[in-house]
């Protein structure tokens, strides 16, 4: 008899369970549908009019194809040996930039529109000589022609060598796109719009006591100065993605590709002894392509009732130019006219650090 109260308790507890179960029936599809719509129509909210976002950027450019001196040991012309011994580039710092970019939120189905833009100057500088015995400095930005002007039959030689090469870049952007929430942890934005770019390039080449590889003296000072520029307009078009982590941060990636249809203005003008021994520009049209890719964590929240949301984003960054470096680059002594112009690419990698402000 003492048993029986557990056994009415345990059968009164099965039929309450029994009845949640009953009177809560498992979420169906479209219960699921309902709740992650109103979930897009929040975050959607929460995308305010206009937003502004400025950056600072910690970039570094590189570049191929500067090489401006071989430093080589070991030479024995008589064994038709020239030796060896490395080549001389300029070295690449890391500067600052900005980038500033204005939006805004249509009424019309959630698309956002923008205009961006990016500032970057670079420059990078290298020094070399023939200081240790037995060592040969091969030049690469003199004309090879000089030689036999002077009635020379050797190769020309230099004692010292230096590199300045200067960077200064503008891109202008603008976007049309819209945010996509494939859940409530990730979203994407196609986008597509127009880029314009100028790509301003200079580079000076200075070597001293140029002679031949028998002694002959030709300068005690050469120095080549180029001019690289191009300007170009094309579309643009890419995709952004966020990851929810928790806490209001967020995993970011974007990445873009643009073709722009451009111009690009070359001179070159190379002086020995502070006189001019060649001045010529080179103009052509062309298209080149342009890649963008950003990763970073960003942190964002609403404050003021709503009204404001502020955003912060750190990323890393790389961007290459495809094909700009187009600096004339003469190679023949008995045909002068004998160029190479298309001798690499422009690629920009480093860091930006973002806050963007939504009202």
């Amino acid at each position: 008899m003492s048993h029986f109260p557990s056994i009415k308790a345990t059968a009164f507890l099965s039929t309450l369970s029994l009845s949640q179960v009953l009177a809560d029936p498992a979420p169906t599809a479209e219960d699921t549908k309902h709740d992650f719509d109103a979930y897009v129509l929040q975050e959607e909210k929460k995308e305010l009019d206009v937003f502004i976002s400025a950056d600072l950027l910690i970039w570094q450019a590189n570049e191929s194809g500067l090489t401006y001196a071989f430093t080589m040991k070991g030479i024995d012309t008589a064994a038709f040996d020239l030796g060896e011994g490395p080549a001389s580039s300029p070295k690449f710092r890391w500067e600052p930039g900005a980038r500033i970019t204005l939006g805004y939120h249509t009424p019309h189905d959630k698309w956002d529109t923008s205009l961006g833009w990016t500032w970057f100057y670079d420059q990078a500088s290298g020094h070399t000589s023939a200081s240790a015995a037995g060592s040969v400095l091969f030049p690469s930005f003199i004309h090879p022609a000089q030689a036999l002007l002077h009635h020379a039959t050797e190769g020309v030689t230099a004692h010292n060598g230096s590199g300045h090469w200067k960077l200064n870049l503008n891109l202008v952007d603008w976007e049309l796109g819209r945010v996509i929430h494939t859940s409530k942890k990730f979203s994407i934005r196609p986008f597509m719009g127009l880029r314009t770019a100028w790509v301003f390039q200079r580079y000076q080449i200075e070597y001293t006591d140029v002679d031949t590889l028998s002694g002959q003296d030709l300068f005690d000072e050469y120095e080549t100065d180029m001019h690289n520029n191009f300007w170009g307009l094309g579309v643009r078009a890419g995709f952004t993605t966020h990851w929810s982590i928790k806490n209001h941060f967020t995993l970011y990636a974007n990445l873009a590709l643009s073709i722009l249809y451009g111009f690009f203005s070359l001179t070159d003008t190379e002086e020995g002894d502070e006189a001019v021994l060649l001045k010529t520009t080179d103009s052509f049209r062309s298209s080149r392509a342009i890649s963008d890719l950003q990763l970073g964590l960003g942190w964002n929240k609403m404050f003021c009732n709503n009204k404001l949301r502020l955003s912060l984003l750190a990323c890393w960054e790389h961007h290459m130019f495809f094909s700009q470096n187009q600096f004339l680059r003469f190679t023949d002594g008995f045909m002068p006219g004998q160029v190479i112009q298309n001798q690499g690419d422009l690629a920009i990698q480093g860091w930006s650090l973002s806050a963007k402000i939504g009202f």
